[in-house]
């Protein structure tokens, strides 16, 4: 089995949500697990804005925080608690975010 298909049954078959998205914010993958979670489905969100899931009043947060992020070139996530986000029909999910650490050390 070649690497890419290995990874690609990998995201498809988590049972989590799996969003990535690219420096700009713009949607790149989304796998059944984010389909059933916030209700786009894969063709609906891939290259979309990140807004699409981020309710309005957390966006300017959300932005400057990526672009912190990014300016660091290091990405730490934190255990956050609940946080809200918004399925496709605009109600809001709590769930629970935790962060991952990336240094470029």
């Amino acid at each position: 089995m070649h690497p890419n298909e290995l990874s690609r049954l990998l995201i498809d078959q988590a049972p989590d949500a799996v969003i990535y998205a690219d420096r700009e914010g713009i949607i790149r993958e989304w796998n059944p697990a984010a389909v059933a979670m916030f209700g786009f489905t894969s063709e609906e969100a891939v290259g979309r804005s990140l807004d699409i899931i981020v309710p309005e009043r957390f966006r300017e947060a959300h932005w400057r925080w990526l672009r912190a992020s990014f300016q660091r070139r290091a990405y730490e996530v934190q255990r956050t608690g609940l946080a809200n986000s918004v399925c496709s029909q605009g109600r809001l999910h709590d769930l629970c975010g935790a962060n991952l650490r990336h240094d470029s050390r």
